[in-house]
């Protein structure tokens, strides 16, 4: 009868020793690990769509910009135009008249014999004074053909600055010609992204709603297999204390064999939450507080002390408190110990505190500072301090 009772108690402190595992279903997991990555996808996606279409905009700016330029240049130049031909009108207007003036001089001088410059030359007193109106008349005559002239040159003058206005006026057109082709092609490639966007858009929120769902499904389950675990406990405690009654045996209660868990209204993964807040405080032997730092066992006492829960200071004492744990067993808030000495000894030199998920959270070493990272190869043992 002893030895029955004492089996129960042993297989009673062996349930309670290993916690309340839950484990989701594979395929649920596996499902929302690609759900998870069809999210990053569809986020990395609309980030190089939206990229893209942020260069075509600033492309779109700047040739814009560029066909006002050419725009206003065309104003000016059609203004310039307008004023060039203007200003031939006139000069065609003063040689017109001038060559009339000019037409009507010589026609006095060769064919009306009452013109005034036959009558100058016919009223001369002397020989020399007949030269002396001759070279008077000629210089008059000469004068006109020389305006007549100079008015053609600046007409032609004229005529050349239109024409090569008007070249510039063309080549500015055709520039704007170019400039609008090209917005309109930025602007119907800025088109064809948009769609792309939107499929994006909606692979991310059908790839969220599935994460979402999964979780939920995950989380049920959770629930569930957490609530049949305690129920075994339960049925496991009731049955002990009914044996244990029954029973000539003096034995009152059974500690776990290396040590005692801790009753808590706080969970391993709250006191997970909590050491995490630390992370990127630098590593300080000795150290045991947010302020000044922290080394490994300093943040695992930290971290468990906020919550009420007081262990030893260093990671060879932290070593015999709560339980032995299976590596195959883990739960957050469990402490697992390295051999972190340089002597090849094994030995509780190092202890990190497991989040889940293969992570563990610790405060590594000198120059380092608290992190999160993958649980490493070369435990010697694991503990779990609450129930």
């Amino acid at each position: 009868m002893h030895k029955r009772v004492a089996a129960i108690l042993i297989s009673l402190s062996i349930v309670l020793s290993s916690g309340v595992k839950v484990l989701a279903d594979p395929s649920l997991q596996d499902q929302l690990t690609q759900s998870k990555n069809n999210v990053q996808a569809a986020q990395q996606k609309i980030s190089e769509l939206e990229n893209t279409i942020n260069s075509l905009d600033d492309q779109i700016g700047k040739k814009t910009e560029e066909l006002k330029t050419i725009q206003n240049n065309i104003v000016e130049k059609q203004t310039e135009i307008s004023q060039a031909e203007a200003n031939i009108q006139k000069s065609e207007a003063d040689i017109k008249a001038e060559q009339n003036l000019y037409n009507e001089r010589m026609r006095a001088i060769y064919i009306d014999g009452n013109s005034t410059y036959i009558s100058m030359l016919l009223d001369s007193s002397s020989f020399d004074d007949f030269i002396s109106k001759m070279e008077t008349i000629t210089r008059i005559t000469a004068y006109d053909k020389q305006l007549i002239d100079s008015l053609n040159q600046k007409e032609q003058a004229i005529k050349n600055q239109e024409a090569s206005l008007q070249n510039d006026k063309q080549n500015l057109v055709s520039l704007q010609t170019q400039s609008e082709s090209n917005i309109a092609s930025l602007n119907q490639q800025k088109a064809a992204e948009q769609p792309l966007i939107a499929e994006a858009n909606k692979e991310e929120s059908s790839a969220t709603g599935q994460v979402s769902a999964l979780q939920s499904q995950i989380a049920e389950q959770a629930a569930e297999q957490l609530a049949a675990q305690k129920a075994a406990q339960q049925a496991a405690q009731q049955a002990a204390q009914s044996q244990s009654k029954n029973s000539n045996n003096n034995l009152v209660s059974v500690q776990p064999p290396n040590g005692n868990l801790v009753s808590s209204s706080a969970t391993g993964a709250q006191v997970v939450a909590y050491a995490e807040s630390f992370v990127g405080v630098h590593y300080v032997w000795g150290a045991e507080d947010p302020s000044s730092g922290f080394d490994c066992s300093g943040l695992v006492q930290y971290a468990y002390s906020h919550f009420g829960i007081s262990l030893n200071r260093t990671s060879e004492d932290q070593y015999s408190e709560g339980v032995s744990v299976n590596l195959a067993n883990l739960q957050p808030g469990d402490l697992l110990f390295y051999n972190w000495g340089e002597d090849g000894i094994a030995g509780p030199g190092h202890v990190t505190m497991y989040v889940g998920n293969g992570n563990m959270v610790e405060a590594p070493h000198t120059g380092l500072s608290v992190r999160i990272t993958p649980v490493r190869d070369g435990i010697v043992g694991a503990r779990r301090i609450i129930k």
